[in-house]
């Protein structure tokens, strides 16, 4: 059987060309989420919060700004959620392997993980996913580098 995981951003343009949305072509992926995309969710398979959690206390801009998410952590998805480390803190949390991801992508060479979707994308290639599309992951946001 065939292995496809479907990662959604964001960024408008291409967000909406997404599987997702459609109920019958989602079905045939796991669905990683991360950060407060409350409204993707219900679709999840795994979410990701790579986050410190004083993030969302103290949010950067209005993007980052949501009230519900850190309650919704706190609460639980269903599905595993992957964390810089296991915390009480998230219902469900699995602490990322980064040590490991590090090693195996870098060598000795210190590790350059910049953002979520690197270190989601790094965790699919190192579990030989079959398959990894990805939508609205353009990185056009003024704030990321």
């Amino acid at each position: 059987m065939t292995r496809r995981v479907l990662i959604n951003g964001f960024e408008p343009v291409s967000r909406k060309e997404s599987p997702v949305w459609d109920a019958k072509k989602r079905k045939d992926f796991e669905v990683h989420t991360f950060n407060n995309d409350l409204k993707l969710l219900p679709y999840s398979s795994r979410h990701y919060e790579m986050h410190e959690l004083s993030a969302w206390e103290h949010p950067v801009d209005d993007s980052t700004r949501d009230e519900n998410y850190l309650a919704a952590l706190r609460k639980g998805f269903g599905v595993p959620v992957y964390h810089l480390r296991k915390t009480l803190k998230i219902k469900d949390s699995i602490a990322y392997p980064r040590d490991k991801m590090a090693r195996y992508f870098f060598g000795d060479s210190p590790p350059y993980f910049t953002n979520s979707f690197s270190y989601m994308l790094a965790l699919a290639i190192y579990e030989k996913v079959d398959e990894i599309h990805f939508y609205g992951v353009d990185m056009s946001r003024d704030h990321e580098n």
